[in-house]
């Protein structure tokens, strides 16, 4: 199924000062000091750096859905997780999504939406989502299907992203799965 890009850049001034009040909301923490990121670290993943009073440093990725997604959501707000950044094919391997990223420097994630399809925002830790994903993409594929975007880049192949529209309360379930273990048996063993 083909899509429309369903991230909103087109208000990026607006869309900063929404992603800072989100940030500052979430986060609790007065004195936080909350700025976009240099293009340097933009491109390496990070929308935002916050810097909290006593100096510790968090990289945040910002993913806002496009205005009116809400029409298309079964179970409340759906985060868009990415399987491919360009979807494997006759000839190539294909690039993992963002979600799948085990290298990335993104601490967490903001999930963020017009206010007119929900309010409500999700400040995500990138490495536990990473492990949700690992662990769910076939079984949210199957449940809740892909999206596919087609782009044509100047003068290159046309490629070919592939996302999971996700709701929050499986994503937030499965980070909750991906922080626990089963008992830890300390017996010695013989």
């Amino acid at each position: 199924m083909s899509w429309r890009a369903d991230f909103d850049f087109s208000r990026q001034h607006e869309n900063v000062a929404h992603a800072c009040t989100a940030l500052r909301r979430l986060l609790r923490e007065p004195g936080a000091v909350i700025e976009p990121a240099d293009p340097q670290l933009d491109y390496a993943g990070a929308d935002y750096v916050v810097t909290l009073p006593g100096g510790l440093t968090l990289l945040v990725d910002e993913k806002r859905r496009r205005a009116g997604c809400s029409r298309y959501w079964r179970r409340g707000p759906e985060l868009f997780l990415e399987r491919w950044c360009i979807r494997p094919g006759p000839g190539h391997r294909g690039v993992p999504g963002w979600t799948l990223q085990a290298d990335a420097l993104t601490d967490f994630v903001l999930f963020t939406f017009d206010p007119a399809d929900t309010p409500a925002a999700f400040l995500v830790p990138f490495h536990l989502l990473r492990l949700a994903m690992e662990r769910h993409a076939d079984q949210w594929a199957h449940a809740y299907g892909q999206r596919e975007q087609h782009q044509a880049p100047d003068g290159g192949p046309p490629k070919v992203s592939v996302s999971v529209p996700v709701p929050w309360a499986a994503v937030r379930d499965a980070i909750g799965d991906a922080m626990a273990t089963s008992p830890i048996n300390l017996e010695p063993r013989p």
